[in-house]
């Protein structure tokens, strides 16, 4: 269950959610939800599936037994989920005390100090 991602449609947003048990993370993205749902699939089949897609809108849907199915343009790809109860539950961090970074910042800070993970 790990290795796999929670996809969460409700009120107009896509929740996209992935865990370690020791590190996570959770975004949201708008969308258009005709049918709210949840499920998980494999991280790295929607990764390698997504990467390949072309720059157009990319639709979901929920089909029997937890599988998606994914559509964008012409290609169609059928993928195997799991139920989304089995996903570790996710913290919920107070909003008071955080901090906020674009992305690009967010992704500059990593840059600039992730070497400091491959020396240690």
């Amino acid at each position: 269950m790990l290795a796999n991602v929670l996809l969460e449609g409700n009120d107009g947003e896509l929740h996209v959610t992935a865990t370690d048990l020791e590190v996570g993370m959770r975004s949201s993205y708008p969308a258009n939800i005709g049918k709210p749902g949840r499920v998980t699939v494999s991280a790295k089949k929607l990764y390698e599936i997504i990467k390949e897609l072309p720059d157009r809108e990319v639709a979901f849907q929920a089909k029997d037994n937890n599988w998606i199915e994914l559509r964008c343009g012409k290609a169609q790809f059928n993928i195997v989920g799991l139920a989304a109860d089995e996903f570790p539950s996710f913290p919920q961090a107070p909003r008071d005390n955080g901090v906020s970074l674009s992305s690009a910042l967010c992704k500059q800070v990593i840059e600039k100090t992730f070497f400091c993970h491959l020396a240690g």
